[in-house]
């Protein structure tokens, strides 16, 4: 008689061979069947068993998860607009990884990996307006560390930023002309990268507001002066507005001849 040899194709790989008779002995033990002993007396199997057997062999932590704890701390609670705070997010609980994100009033502002350690360092925007601010940290846990740590979201820290001092310039104007050539005073209000001062400037010719125009969308704006300005001396003003605080111009002194 010939013995065929089988097809490998319809083999069962040995795995699934093992799975397939262990989860019935552990279903079994779970539906708490009994077993007779020598001495006539029935052991109920022990369902306690089953978690770590199923472990074994699918390779998957039956661990219950752990719960984790988020902290958050600012360099500093009160800052100028575009000064730089930093906030310090410390996470705790099990061995935690992934991501932590970090919100202001509520709006996320930067996302950034933990360390190994469980924390991480996030430097707010500059741009942040002037007011006050609540700032939170929320972990969105590890779903497949070993165990699995839960997310968790930081008490909020207070923050509260200032109006900043601007720079006014009047660069670009000529401050010496003939007497009949137009008196222009050319004026740029600058701040924060991003955070474009708005409102009016004011020039003062010996010490008499003699006009006043409003910032264009650049902070920029062109004053000009009575055509019987004679020689002054001129400052230019910025009056202020939410964001920064009123600020003057380096006094110059207008020629004309």
């Amino acid at each position: 008689m010939t013995v065929r040899r089988a097809d490998r194709r319809n083999a069962v790989p040995a795995g699934l061979a093992a799975l397939a008779l262990v989860v019935p002995l552990t279903l079994v033990g779970i539906a708490g069947l009994t077993e007779t002993t020598r001495d006539g007396t029935h052991d109920a199997g022990n369902a306690s068993d089953v978690g770590p057997l199923l472990a074994d062999v699918v390779g998957d932590s039956m661990a219950p998860p752990v719960a984790s704890t988020t902290l958050l701390s600012l360099s500093s609670s009160i800052a100028v607009l575009g000064s730089p705070v930093t906030a310090r997010v410390q996470v705790t609980g099990g061995s935690p990884t992934g991501s932590v994100q970090v919100l202001v009033d509520g709006t996320p502002v930067a996302t950034v990996p933990l360390a190994a350690d469980g924390t991480a360092t996030v430097r707010l925007p500059a741009d942040v307006a002037t007011g006050r601010f609540t700032v939170t940290a929320v972990y969105g846990g590890a779903p497949t560390a070993a165990p699995p740590v839960l997310g968790s979201t930081s008490a909020a820290a207070s923050l509260t930023v200032t109006r900043a001092v601007p720079t006014v310039r009047t660069d670009g104007t000529d401050w010496t002309v003939r007497r009949g050539d137009p008196k222009d005073v050319q004026v740029r209000v600058a701040g924060v990268e991003g955070v474009t001062p708005t409102g009016t400037v004011d020039v003062w010719v010996n010490g008499v507001r003699k006009a006043t125009a409003a910032l264009d969308p650049r902070g920029a704006a062109v004053v000009t002066l009575p055509k019987g300005t004679r020689a002054s001396l001129v400052i230019v003003t910025f009056a202020g507005d939410p964001t920064y605080l009123p600020w003057i111009a380096t006094p110059r002194l207008l020629v004309v001849r």
